[in-house]
């Protein structure tokens, strides 16, 4: 297969994961609704279980909320990396931002990628009213700028 027709056809898989990302997402909030009980969360965890092909997303005590299968994960088996996950569930959260941030939740609360193969987590994006959290991006070069600027504050 030539580079062309590869990165063709990992736009079509990434157009396709986005779409079932976003399914998933909008199935929570009447998952979360229906509910009997008050339960303040503080964590929406999501695994993807790679047996059986399928993303699940799981309140704090690891209840299951909803799930979902992922094809182009699927496809992938054991290939598939959890960082590839973590970033298309950042995507996935920012298309559908709005919707995510008005889900009847208590705030602060986050989402939260557990990781199959290590067993730890990963904070994918919070949702707070009172706090500004800036994506890492945004935080890369802070310390170096913040250092700058109190140089050059400094000096004058």
């Amino acid at each position: 297969m030539r580079e062309y027709e590869k990165m063709c056809l990992s736009m079509k898989n990434s157009q396709s994961v986005l779409s079932q990302l976003q399914q998933v997402l909008r199935k929570l909030e009447p998952a979360l609704s229906s509910l009997d009980e008050f339960m303040p969360l503080t964590d929406i965890l999501f695994e993807w279980k790679a047996e059986e092909k399928v993303l699940v997303v799981c309140d704090d005590e690891e209840r299951e909320l909803v799930r979902g299968a992922i094809d182009a994960w699927a496809e992938q088996g054991e290939n598939l990396e959890e960082v590839e996950i973590a970033e298309a569930l950042r995507g996935a959260i920012a298309s559908v931002k709005a919707e995510m941030d008005s889900l009847s939740v208590l705030k602060p609360f986050a989402f939260v990628l557990m990781k199959e193969e290590s067993g730890d987590t990963e904070e994918i994006y919070r949702v707070d009213d009172e706090n500004v959290i800036l994506e890492d991006s945004l935080m890369k070069n802070l310390d170096e700028d913040l250092d700058a600027f109190w140089e050059k504050l400094c000096r004058e």
